[in-house]
């Protein structure tokens, strides 16, 4: 297809709802940038001034994927946004990241946070382009969407009510029953042997249906068509074993199919029951660079079940914020041995835990690898954090502070996104010059 060329603020701004996957709103926005193409879009919720920060572990997150140079965009009123953003960008300054612009946008206009000339930037602001832009309609005809604002994005995941709960509910309950009689009977066929011979039969036989009921499941799904309540249900009950969710796991890929199959699964299963197919979902748009939904997913099976092992898998992936071309080639990764996982390690320590049979103790040597704001800076916060667009997932983030004194040559760089032509050039004729600072330039 033909990139669609971003040149300026008006441009950039028609362009990030889709990059995010909805309109912002009361939000911190990253814009990273690598050779004059797009790398990432990095989205947080507007923090309160306690919480700021956070704002140092975003710039460092970022910047260990070492762009090129980053945007930032603020949404809202000027008064918790201007702080905010001017704070995000000192952290950047410090990393020696060069900022490119600083804007701001409420109320249907945007200020450029960098521009004292009324001439180019008026204290009125200027008007925002149109939902309707050329930009907007080229992104929306490259398959691109853009919901309202994230709220939306959570409702499409929210649990069915009302009379299809009613019949999930009782589907449920079939199942069960199907599943204990069937369990019984291969019980039965086995009468002798020892418990361990007998136990390791009928993990076998689980492993056998459930395998069965994914690839059909599949099936229906790439066709086009849904399952019933009935054959939800037994799905459901067999993701419980383990050796079937990471079958399904390692089935995995980034069609949009596969992101209708999981949402509708997920969607459809009761609370109890909801974290393998929520955190397979969550798996499955962090790979398809959907890091709203991914987040969305994740936070639904924690919600589920905290200590479900894949869900903190996904969470530790999202917090720091691995890049899905990590697991290029999935299942089969070239690569994820001897020097080069070495290598990958050394830059994203939790990438030796990303495939099905890691175990919890693997798992939970990461939780401290979780954002948290140190003891010196004040106390822990909870945000909502979205990255998506190129390579970037979701989730809370923690990363090393430090300046990079070099660029180093091991471990993945972000790829870009090749559909974006970006050549951003600021035209603000006073803007100030600061450390860290690209003066109206773009990026080479």
């Amino acid at each position: 297809m033909t990139p669609l060329n971003v040149s300026s603020p008006s441009e950039l701004l028609s362009l990030v709802p889709y990059l995010v996957g909805f309109h912002p709103e009361h939000s911190l926005v990253v814009v990273a940038v690598y050779d004059h193409q797009l790398g990432f879009t990095t989205r947080i919720d507007l923090p309160e001034r306690e919480s700021w920060p956070l704002l140092r572990h975003v710039a460092a997150t970022v910047a260990q994927h070492r762009p090129d140079a980053v945007l930032l965009i603020g949404y809202g009123p000027s008064t918790p946004v201007t702080p905010a953003v001017k704070r995000l960008a000192g952290a950047f300054a410090g990393l020696r990241l060069p900022v490119l612009d600083e804007l701001r946008v409420d109320a249907g206009r945007y200020w450029s946070l960098l521009c004292d000339d009324p001439g180019c930037c008026p204290a009125e602001g200027r008007p925002c382009p149109p939902l309707d832009s050329v930009l907007a309609a080229e992104a929306t005809f490259a398959g691109a969407v853009a919901l309202p604002s994230r709220k939306d994005l959570e409702v499409q995941l929210a649990p069915v009510s009302g009379a299809a709960r009613d019949a999930m509910d009782k589907a449920e309950v079939r199942a069960l029953a199907r599943l204990l009689k069937q369990s019984c009977l291969a019980v039965d066929e086995q009468p002798h042997g020892s418990a361990e011979e007998r136990a390791s039969e009928f993990d076998q036989f689980l492993f056998r249906i459930g395998r069965t009921a994914v690839q059909e499941a599949e099936q229906r799904y790439r066709s086009g068509g849904t399952l019933s309540d009935d054959e939800v249900a037994w799905l459901v009950f067999l993701l419980e074993h383990a050796g079937v969710r990471d079958y399904a796991w390692t089935r995995t890929g980034v069609d949009e199919w596969q992101i209708a199959f999981w949402s509708d699964i997920a969607r459809r299963t009761s609370t109890s029951h909801v974290a393998a197919p929520a955190g397979l979902l969550s798996f499955v748009a962090w790979r398809a660079n959907q890091g709203a939904l991914a987040n969305v997913a994740v936070g639904r099976a924690l919600a589920a079940e905290p200590d479900y092992l894949m869900a903190r898998i996904m969470h530790t992936v999202l917090a720091m914020a691995i890049p899905p071309a990590m697991l290029d080639g999935w299942p089969e990764i070239p690569g994820l041995a001897g020097e080069v996982l070495e290598a990958l390690a050394a830059e994203f320590p939790v990438a030796r835990d990303l495939l099905p049979g890691a175990t919890d103790e693997a798992v939970s040597k990461n939780k401290q690898a979780e954002k948290e704001i140190p003891p010196d800076e004040g106390p822990p916060v909870t945000v909502t954090v979205d990255a998506s667009a190129a390579e970037v997932p979701t989730g809370r983030f923690s990363a090393p502070t430090t300046a990079p004194t070099r660029r180093r040559t091991v471990g993945p760089r972000q790829r870009t996104n090749r559909r974006v032509e970006f050549r951003y050039v600021p035209r603000h004729p006073t803007r100030r010059t600061e450390p860290g600072r690209v003066q109206g330039r773009s990026v080479s």
